[in-house]
């Protein structure tokens, strides 16, 4: 605290001459036991307190602002600092050229210690729309140093208004959030059901009415090629403009992908709901993907991670990022990431698609699991009569063909999931007629994947899929097996017309 106390004196020297130890401050930081925080948080204590007139009346005190640029210059503080550039001089010029915009009246005050940033803007605005600064500053300073300098000047002020960054406490987003996968068949709404009845999206006004909104729900979409950095995102060149005649440089920034942006929304939004929905997790190789993230998925009582991970890049990121909590700027650092209790992570998962990775059981365990069961209820179109077979509606042709799948499972050595879900086609393909069209996205995956062992369980004797659907276009349900439908009298087009 020694070390502490001497800081403290020197940033703040009262008029007369004492220092805040003469005048008893510091005897009452100690009481307060204040010395023991990070230097960062000084300025925010010391303002206060100085600023208490009930405690300092009449202590006239004056910060130090300036003798702190040469220093930060050097600092991790300073966004442009690499730990190469050479600062040497900064001060002198920046005091000089200022010194001689006040002299020619281009300015209003020589005063450096303030924190008024648009003055130092300004400031710079009249430098560039001066010719005359501009010559003194190449003749007076080496390499337009006072430009440049004040130029970091605006910066330095920027940094010290900014909110220094505090520890961020996971605590403070404690929910019941879960990561759970919603599997089923293809086409039985596992998208519509997570969209509307979980994130409660409205149908007439696309816009979520229940503990979620727009703003707070991040989607993302697996595939064989997705990897771990595109999901919690990569570090990638940039170029970044030279200042004051310099050269352009090429700066390595993390971009952060679909993981990280739901976590700043969590952390930004603590008493609120996030949602990251991931499309098809199993289409991508999922563990992979997540990589070190797996150890994240083992949530406590509170929802959030039991286990932490030290992950460099999406720590600097995080560490370096103004968040906006309830209209407030704030900074926080991080020693460790984890998924906030307000983060739901929900997935969509087919079962059935042999096209897909195998989701290994420690992967799975940290997963709940709900199956989407095959309904109607919200199909509006479930009464579409089909293109090729308008004697049936759409509900009578999933039920009659799914009846049949169900019942011939040993014989097509599949399983239930291979059945076809209400939401299998668009309303759009039904109102079309095409009954080529429909044949292609309906028969194909019947005949490439769920019969593929043996065709003659739903159709007639056809060689080829092409075979099948010229017969289809003609004949309708007669290419199928007896039985599976219940027969009915084809419609004639006029009572096709008639029933629209």
């Amino acid at each position: 605290t020694n070390g502490n106390t001497l800081v403290l004196n020197k940033m703040f020297e009262t008029s007369e001459g004492t220092t805040l130890e003469d005048k008893g401050f510091i005897s009452n930081l100690e009481e307060k036991s204040l010395l023991a925080l990070s230097d960062d948080q000084y300025y925010k204590i010391v303002d206060e307190m100085v600023k208490s007139i009930e405690l300092y009346e009449g202590l006239n005190v004056t910060e130090d602002i300036f003798s702190g640029f040469e220093p930060w210059l050097t600092s991790p503080n300073n966004p442009d600092y690499t730990g190469k550039q050479k600062y040497g001089g900064y001060a002198r010029a920046i005091v000089k050229l200022v010194d001689f915009m006040y002299s020619k009246n281009l300015i209003e005050d020589t005063d450096l210690n303030d924190k008024n940033i648009e003055k130092y803007i300004s400031w710079v605005q009249i430098y560039e729309g001066s010719q005359e600064a501009k010559d003194f500053d190449v003749n007076k300073n080496s390499n337009k140093a006072g430009s440049a300098a004040l130029k970091k000047y605006v910066k330095y002020i920027k940094y010290l208004i900014t909110p220094h960054a505090i520890k961020f406490d996971y605590l403070t987003t404690k929910g019941t959030s879960v990561n759970k996968i919603f599997f089923g068949m293809p086409g039985c709404g596992k998208s519509y059901y997570i969209e509307h009845e979980i994130l409660g999206k409205d149908n007439d006004t696309k816009e979520y009415v229940g503990e979620y909104s727009n703003e707070r729900v991040i989607r993302t979409t697996f595939y064989q090629d997705y990897s771990n950095t595109d999901f919690v995102g990569q570090i990638l060149p940039k170029i970044v403009k030279g200042e004051s005649g310099e050269k352009d440089i090429v700066e390595y920034i993390f971009n952060p992908g679909p993981f990280t942006l739901a976590l700043i929304l969590a952390i930004s939004n603590p008493t609120k709901k996030v949602a990251l929905v991931i499309e098809e997790i199993n289409r991508g190789n999922a563990p992979a993907i997540f990589g070190d993230i797996f150890q994240l998925l083992d949530r406590d009582e509170n929802g959030i991670s039991e286990y932490g991970i030290v992950n460099v890049s999406m720590m600097d990121y995080l560490n370096a990022y103004e968040f906006t909590v309830d209209g407030e700027k704030k900074r926080y650092t991080f020693s460790e990431i984890k998924i906030p209790g307000n983060m739901d992570i929900f997935a969509t998962m087919n079962t059935s698609d042999q096209n897909v990775y195998t989701l290994d059981t420690a992967f799975v365990r940290r997963w709940d699991k709900e199956k989407i069961r095959n309904s109607f209820k919200n199909c509006t179109f479930k009464a579409m009569p089909i293109p090729g077979m308008p004697q049936y509606t759409w509900e009578e042709f999933v039920t009659s063909i799914n009846k049949c799948i169900a019942g011939h499972l040993e014989d097509l050595q599949v399983n239930e999931d291979k059945q076809i879900g209400a939401f299998f086609v668009k309303e759009s393909l039904l109102a079309s007629k095409d009954a080529e069209k429909f044949a292609y996205k309906v028969f194909d995956y019947l005949w490439s994947d769920v019969a593929k062992l043996d065709h003659g369980i739903f159709f007639n004797h056809f060689d080829t899929l092409e075979s099948l659907i010229d017969a289809y276009k003609t004949s309708g349900v007669g290419v199928f097996k007896t039985g599976i439908f219940e027969a009915k009298a084809a419609v004639s087009a006029k009572e096709e017309e008639n029933n629209e």
